[in-house]
């Protein structure tokens, strides 16, 4: 299953150690963004979901900083 609905469950955890800067929204978001590429690219493998230029074009941007 390339989407997992695991990743979530660290956002409450990690938001509690900053709550005034962090949020859960962003970090649900953020925590599941390597794996949008599967559902936009419609392939059963990823090529940038879990690398650096898939933190700079997939994730940073989909969350709200």
């Amino acid at each position: 299953m390339p989407f997992t609905f695991a990743h979530p469950l660290y956002a409450t955890p990690v938001q509690r150690l900053a709550p005034q800067y962090l949020s859960v929204t962003g970090l649900v978001l953020g925590s599941m963004a390597p794996d949008f590429e599967y559902f936009i690219m419609l392939e059963p493998y990823q090529l940038m979901g879990h690398t650096w230029k898939g933190l700079l074009l997939e994730a940073i941007p989909l969350c709200p900083l």
